[in-house]
C-alpha cells in the first residue's frame, strides 16, 4: 500500500553575512508580535535572505505549538549557546523541512518528537559525510511541529570548519539525503515491496529461463515464432567479445529485445507484468505523487524487465550457436570417420585382390610343376620304348 503523499524534503543555504543586533532585535519582533500572524504557520524562510539564523534558531524554540529544539546529542540543548554559535558561524548554513502528511505520520509512527529524533539522529550523520563534514564539525539541530494535516521538522545545520564552501547540493547528494530519509521513516513497508518487487522480477525472470529452455510448452505456431526469433538473434550475435546486452551493438539489441516481447507476451506473463508495473508505482510513491513520474516509473521497470530478459534471450541464443558448432563437429567427425573407414575398406581390398593374385599365381605355378613333371615322365617313356 503506497503512502497517502510522498514524503516531502527541502533545503537552501544561506551564505555569511553581516548584520547588526539592531536587525536581530527587529525581526525577531516581526515574527513574535506582528498583529493577526500565527506564527505557527509562518516560516521565516519566506523573508528576505538577509534573515539572521540566529533568529530563525530562536523561532524554532519559540514557535506556538513547538516541541523544542534538539540535535545530536541526547542531552537538552543551550538555545542561548545553539543561537549564538549559529549568529557567529563564518561559513554556509543550511535550513530545511522534512514532512508527512498527517495520516502518513500516523501510520508509519512519526506522530511526535521521539521518533523524529531517533529519525534524524540515525540519518544526519551520513548527511554530513555525504557533504563532506566531518562528525566532530557537523552541527545540526532541529524543532517539530505536529501541525494539522502535515507533521513536520524544521532543521538547521552547518560545517563548523567552513571546509564546504558550496551551498548548493548535488544530486547526488539530494538523492542520497531523500534515500536514507525515505528508507528510515518508511522502513519495513518499503523494504517489504522492494523484495515483493524483486520476486516478482526473478520469477519473470525463471519462467523466460523456462520458455526459451523448453519451448514445446507453448502452442506449436508461437513456440514456431520464438525459434525463429531466437535462432535471427543467434545468427546476428557476434562472434567475440562479452556476451552481455549492454555490450551488444543497436541491431543485436533490437533482436534481443523483439525475443524479450515475444517471452513477455505470453499468457502465463501477463499478470506478473502488471503487478511487476504497480510495485514499481508503489516504491515510487515515497518519492513523488505526480502521475507522469508514477508512469515513468511503471515504465521504466518494465524497461528493465525487458532487457532482463532480453540478457536471458542472448545466453538461449549463444546456447543455440554453441548447439550449431558441436553438430557441425558431430557431423565433420562422422564424415572423418567415414571417409577413414572407405580408405581402410579400399585398403583391405586392394589388400584381398593382392592376395587372389597371388593364390592365383600360386596355383599356376603347381598346374605347371605338376605338368612339367607328367611331360618328363612320358618323355622318360618314349625313351625306355626306344631303347627296347
Amino acid at each position: 500500500m503506497r503512502p497517502r503523499a510522498p514524503f516531502f524534503m527541502q533545503f537552501k543555504f544561506y551564505q555569511p553575512f553581516n548584520t547588526n543586533k539592531d536587525k536581530h532585535a527587529a525581526h525577531v519582533k516581526y515574527i513574535a508580535t506582528r498583529p493577526g500572524v500565527e506564527l505557527s504557520e509562518r516560516r521565516p524562510d519566506a523573508e528576505s535572505p538577509e534573515t539572521d539564523n540566529a533568529i530563525f534558531m530562536q523561532y524554532l524554540q519559540e514557535r506556538p505549538r513547538s516541541h523544542g529544539l534538539f540535535g545530536s546529542a541526547e542531552e537538552g540543548v543551550d538555545i542561548k549557546a545553539v543561537a549564538g554559535e549559529a549568529k557567529c558561524h563564518e561559513g554556509i548554513v543550511w535550513r530545511g523541512i522534512l514532512s508527512l502528511r498527517e495520516d502518513d505520520a500516523i501510520r508509519y509512527g512519526h506522530t511526535d518528537r521521539t521518533k523524529w529524533e531517533e529519525t534524524l539522529r540515525a540519518t544526519m550523520p551520513y548527511i554530513g559525510l555525504k557533504l563532506g563534514i566531518e562528525e566532530r564539525d557537523f552541527r545540526w539541530y532541529a524543532a517539530f511541529h505536529k501541525e494539522p494535516g502535515h507533521y513536520h521538522v524544521h532543521l538547521i545545520f552547518w560545517d563548523k570548519s567552513c571546509r564546504r564552501r558550496d551551498g548548493k547540493f548535488a544530486r547526488s547528494e539530494l538523492r542520497y539525503a531523500r534515500g536514507l530519509f525515505v528508507g528510515e521513516i518508511y522502513g519495513p513497508e518499503r523494504r517489504r515491496l522492494l523484495a515483493e518487487k524483486t520476486m516478482c522480477r526473478d520469477r519473470m525472470r525463471e519462467l523466460g529461463v523456462g520458455l526459451l529452455t523448453q519451448p514445446m510448452r507453448l502452442p506449436s505456431a508461437a513456440r514456431a515464432t520464438l525459434q525463429n526469433a531466437l535462432t535471427s538473434l543467434a545468427f546476428a550475435l557476434p562472434t567475440r567479445g562479452r556476451m552481455f546486452f549492454a555490450f551488444m551493438p543497436p541491431e543485436v539489441k533490437e533482436e534481443a529485445l523483439r525475443v524479450a516481447d515475444l517471452v513477455l507476451g505470453q499468457t502465463a506473463f501477463a499478470r506478473q507484468v502488471q503487478e511487476y508495473g504497480e510495485l514499481a508505482e508503489q516504491v515510487a510513491a515515497y518519492h513523488t505523487s505526480r502521475p507522469e513520474q508514477l508512469q515513468l516509473a511503471r515504465q521504466n521497470a518494465i524497461e528493465d524487465l525487458r532487457e532482463r530478459i532480453a540478457q536471458v534471450a542472448i545466453k538461449g541464443a549463444v546456447g543455440v550457436r554453441r548447439s550449431w558448432i558441436e553438430e557441425g563437429y558431430r557431423t565433420r567427425r562422422t564424415i572423418n570417420q567415414a571417409s577413414s573407414l572407405f580408405l581402410q575398406t579400399g585398403a583391405l581390398l586392394r589388400q584381398g585382390r593382392t592376395s587372389l593374385r597371388i593364390e592365383e599365381a600360386r596355383e599356376y605355378l603347381k598346374s605347371r610343376v605338376r605338368q612339367d613333371g607328367l611331360q618328363h615322365v612320358e618323355i622318360n617313356k618314349q625313351k625306355e620304348v626306344e631303347r627296347a
